[in-house]
């Protein structure tokens, strides 16, 4: 974070500097084009009197002379504006002594007998000094300026490239007779620009610094806010990894920290559960496995004591007791291949009213021997399609009817009907009582989960059936629910994507 606020405020503090800079250059070549605006009449004038420009070829005194006319006009207007600096007189030799004329200016690669003025002499002293009077020439004008003819042909001043400079028309009764060029500044001679400059930079170091502190505070204080949840989170996902589920974090915020302390909670709760419901699990496996290994044990054990004898009815009562087992041997294995999801489906276009024709027609005499009546009001001339396996969804209706012959009082009924709406085939399995209660209605889908008294495990079954009922309907797309029935019974629906 301290960083991150360091780069943004270097890059602020250093592209502010760079843009007064620029914008200081820009209005410094403003004013110097003003001062150009008032040589140009001075130079239109002399090629007016002179009819061209061949005066001025090699004749740097009369050049520097129309420099020191046209600009000491402007320079004279500044000195009366700063009354603290006066300009100093005009030399006598000048033809404009009864006037005003400023020293003339000396580009560097002229010869002239004249001795610089002592601010161009060095520049770095002069720079530095306190008062005296302000240069006519601050920036160097008069060196980058020189003066074209009509066709854009160097006539007089200095030699450079002609890169970014401005050019001024010099026009004479509506005739450009000539271009004077100004060469862009490049670099802040004058002392009062570069000590505005120093006092600037000074102050953007001081603003740099006491942002850099104000950020590392700031980063300090944010990384205390910011690291206290995680830590606790950090803490949190230890104790899980421990194996404590009940850990729980108290959200301090309502920001992504707080709402992931929330989550965190939230799957605290789901290992819980899953924790408490993989205990039952394997309390429920071992009970149901204990009950008819413990009658095995009893009746072998009565044998060899001679107690009982190996009669056909203890034989037939054992082979029960062994086909239990590997029923619920044969369920345990099922489910754990439909969880795995590695149960073989082979989806094809499918009557679902056909498969459940066949199932009723298998059912139908087990359940009049039970004293129940198996009723199928699906129409025999009607066909619901569906994309499914029909071995799967013929197990699937074999289970439900197995727990409704199996749990249903006699004398009593099961009723079949299919609804069709929606892009949807609902098929429906209602039957007389006993009901289930609306606490245990959501549990039937559990593993070995039964119900007390109307769901007791002397009826045979495993607990399983309906597990592995819902496990099938979903590998199809579907889902299966279970309510209250009109009847007084357990209504269970299943619902299938039609094609």
């Amino acid at each position: 974070m301290l960083l991150s606020m360091t780069i943004v405020v270097g890059a602020m503090m250093a592209s502010t500097f760079w843009s007064f800079r620029k914008g200081l250059s820009e209005y410094i070549q403003k004013v110097e084009l003003e001062r150009v605006e008032m040589l140009i009449p001075v130079l239109a004038q002399a090629y007016q009197d002179n009819g061209s420009w061949l005066f001025l070829r090699g004749n740097r005194r009369v050049w520097i002379g129309l420099l020191d006319q046209g600009l000491g006009k402007l320079s004279r207007k500044d000195g009366e504006a700063h009354e603290e600096m006066p300009e100093p007189p005009p030399p006598p030799h000048s033809p404009e002594a009864e006037g005003f004329a400023p020293p003339p200016l000396v580009p560097p690669d002229w010869e002239s007998p004249l001795p610089p003025p002592p601010f161009m002499e060095n520049p770095e002293q002069h720079r530095h000094r306190r008062g005296g009077p302000l240069p006519h020439d601050p920036v160097f004008l008069g060196r980058r300026l020189r003066l074209l003819d009509e066709n854009r042909l160097h006539v007089i001043g200095p030699h450079y490239d002609g890169k970014d400079e401005v050019l001024r028309p010099i026009v004479l009764d509506s005739v450009t007779v000539g271009w004077l060029a100004v060469r862009p500044i490049t670099a802040f001679t004058d002392r009062l620009v570069l000590s505005f400059l120093e006092q600037q930079k000074r102050a953007n170091t001081l603003i740099f610094a006491l942002a850099l502190g104000l950020s590392m505070l700031v980063s300090l204080i944010l990384a205390r806010v910011f690291l206290a949840p995680i830590r606790r989170l950090a803490n949190g996902v230890q104790a899980l990894a421990e194996g404590r589920y009940d850990t729980q974090i108290t959200p301090s915020s309502r920001d992504e920290l707080g709402q992931l302390a929330r989550h965190f909670n939230l799957l605290a709760q789901t290992l819980q559960s899953n924790e408490k419901a993989r205990r039952q699990w394997i309390a429920d496996i071992a009970h149901e496995l204990r009950t008819p290994l413990a009658i095995l044990k009893g009746e072998i054990e009565a044998m060899q004591d001679g107690i009982r004898q190996p009669t056909p009815d203890s034989l037939r009562s054992l082979h029960g007791e062994v086909s239990a087992l590997t029923k619920l041997v044969g369920d345990l294995h099922e489910l754990s291949v439909s969880d795995m999801g590695a149960m073989n489906y082979r989806r094809e276009q499918t009557d679902l009213a056909e498969v459940l024709r066949e199932v009723s027609e298998q059912f139908a005499q087990r359940f009049a021997n039970g004293g129940l009546k198996l009723v199928n009001r699906v129409a025999a001339d009607a066909i619901y399609p569906v994309f499914a396996d029909p071995s799967r969804l013929s197990q699937l209706f074999s289970n439900l009817l197995e727990n409704s012959c199996r749990y249903t009082d006699s004398p009593g009924l099961c009723e079949i009907s299919v609804d069709n709406a929606d892009q949807t085939v609902a098929v429906n399995f209602r039957d007389t009582g006993p009901g289930v209660a609306d606490e245990d209605l959501p549990k039937l889908f559990d593993r070995l989960y039964r119900v007390d008294k109307s769901r007791s495990r002397d009826l045979g079954g495993s607990g399983l059936g309906l597990s592995i009922a819902k496990n099938i309907i979903e590998a199809h797309g579907g889902t299966i629910t279970a309510q209250q029935c009109e009847y007084g019974g357990l209504w269970i629906r299943v619902s299938l994507p039609s094609i």
